[in-house]
């Protein structure tokens, strides 16, 4: 026995919005966490950057300094 027209467009649109609804929860979860980055500081980024290796300590020391050195001007 074959699925009547009806059945084909009814599974067709739960699918629809089982689509819609995942990718509502999965754009939520991205820009909460995309918020929290945005409030590292400016030191924390560079202890992050530092932690996964992009940086090495010369570099760390230097741009940390430059930073400090702002902020007693500001």
């Amino acid at each position: 026995m074959y699925p009547s027209g009806d059945m084909i467009w009814m599974a067709f649109w739960y699918g629809v919005g089982l689509v819609l609804v995942v990718g509502m929860l999965w754009l939520l979860f991205v820009a909460f966490r995309g918020s929290s980055r945005a409030k590292e500081t400016a030191e924390e980024i560079l202890r992050r950057r530092l932690a996964a290796g992009e940086i090495d300590t010369e570099e760390y020391e230097r741009r940390l300094a430059v930073l400090s050195k702002t902020k007693r001007a500001a």
